[in-house]
């Protein structure tokens, strides 16, 4: 799933997960139409933009997280080393190539593996 509000960057997005494999990839330009897409569809991982128009994809992150579904978070601000309100993401920053894109879904993968292995307090 492709959360961003650039249509241009959603449509570049999709096509570039697609070359790297994936089947269907359904697009979402805020939080609401990807809730909407997560209640339908299996998810195998996700592409959220951080800032869409007004709100953020934090919670989306969150309940991303909960159902164990990797992303990343894809930005055009700051280092990429972190952002406030998605604790322990992985970042790509915008823009972004196929091999960057892949970089950062397999160390998502990564680390949804490694929290599922770390048993809970």
């Amino acid at each position: 799933m492709v959360v961003e509000d650039d249509v241009v960057i959603a449509l570049d997005t999709s096509d570039l997960l697609e070359s790297m494999g994936a089947g269907k990839v359904h697009c979402a330009s805020t939080v609401h139409q990807a809730r909407q897409i997560m209640e339908k569809a299996d998810i195998g991982y996700a592409v959220l933009d951080v800032n869409l128009r007004g709100e953020t994809s934090a919670a989306l992150a969150h309940s991303l997280r909960a159902a164990r579904v990797p992303y990343v978070l894809a930005s055009g601000e700051g280092d990429g080393s972190q952002i406030d309100g998605y604790p322990d993401s992985v970042i790509v920053a915008k823009p972004y190539d196929v091999s960057t894109l892949r970089r950062g879904l397999e160390a998502a993968v990564g680390k949804m593996r490694t929290s599922a292995a770390t048993p809970a307090d």
